[in-house]
């Protein structure tokens, strides 16, 4: 019998410099969404989300 593993995936999202918009841009919202069920879809949790904001070169952690 095979074994199912479960996994934990960090979802990492990156704003594009053409999406500037002081928030969430609608690209961001969209990554999440998409990836977010290719996780769930492939029966693993989401760990967390990582958003590269763009500016700094280094992803913030935000709240599920």
């Amino acid at each position: 019998m095979k074994r199912h593993e479960q996994y934990n995936a960090g979802i990492y999202c990156r704003l594009s410099k053409d999406d500037l918009n002081g928030g969430d841009s609608s690209s961001i919202v969209s990554q999440k969404n998409m990836l977010e069920k290719y996780v769930r879809d492939n029966g693993w949790s989401v760990y967390d989300f990582y958003v590269d904001d763009g500016f700094s070169g280094s992803a913030t952690r935000i709240a599920v």
